[in-house]
């Protein structure tokens, strides 16, 4: 699978972003439900220290 380079984006800092996490080209991105319970409590975790408003 070939590496797709990052666009960089514009930061507004006092404007709410929505976040999605899909794969490219329909690839998956958690191996079973495991691991996507893996990424909430992650990110359940760092949420506060980054200011994540869910």
């Amino acid at each position: 699978m070939p590496i797709m380079p990052t666009i960089a984006r514009i930061v507004a800092t006092e404007y709410l972003h929505h976040i999605v996490q899909r794969g490219n080209n329909g690839v998956k991105v958690f191996e079973d439900k495991e691991d996507f319970k893996k990424y909430l409590s992650l990110l359940e975790r760092y949420s506060p220290e980054k200011d994540v408003v869910e």
